[in-house]
């Protein structure tokens, strides 16, 4: 492998650590990188062979090749692979509904995705679970109030907050709105 500047491994390993805040594909300028000193990095990195970058709707994704997936292992980290599902994301996500079932969902669900699950404008709030005090994001109708929704029992009880609607809960992302 292509010896990496200490600011190209650096720049590979911000973006190791934000893989799993967009479904092992880091946005290029999202949480890590995107200013003009980056641009170069990422033409190392490619380079290395450790990652590939695709552009979808006007942004660009960094892709994590076979082997910069070994490079981060070797540097003590792992990468969820989607493809193969070879071992357990770190994030999660879930739908609780009114009727209290559990809906687990495949990634975290976009803007557009949020909005239709919620049925409503979204907002964000955190909680913890009152059981293992781990935190999450609960993602909510901003206007479930005034619509009268139902409230939700089994949010209530599994954090003890009295929301109302279907809410999406986030275990494992450190911000919102990514």
């Amino acid at each position: 492998m292509k010896e990496l500047t200490k600011r190209s491994k650096e720049l590979f390993i911000k973006y190791v650590k934000d893989a799993d805040e967009w479904s092992g594909t880091p946005l290029v300028g999202g949480n890590v990188g995107g200013s003009k000193e980056d641009r170069g990095n990422l033409t190392d990195l490619k380079k290395a062979g450790l990652i590939t970058t695709q552009k979808d709707m006007g942004a660009s994704w960094v892709i994590f090749t076979d082997k910069g997936r070994e490079y981060a292992k070797e540097l003590g980290f792992e990468l969820y692979d989607y493809k193969s599902k070879t071992s357990e994301p770190k994030n999660k996500a879930y739908v609780i509904m009114v009727n209290g079932d559990e809906e687990k969902l495949k990634s975290r669900p976009t803007l557009k995705e949020s909005q239709t699950i919620v049925d409503g404008y979204i907002t964000y709030t955190k909680a913890e679970e009152l059981s293992t005090k781990k935190k999450v994001i609960l993602v909510v109708d901003e206007e479930g109030l005034l619509k009268g929704k139902t409230p939700n029992k089994g949010v209530m009880r599994k954090f003890g907050r009295h929301l109302v609607g279907d809410v999406i809960v986030l275990e494992g992302w450190r911000s919102v709105g990514d």
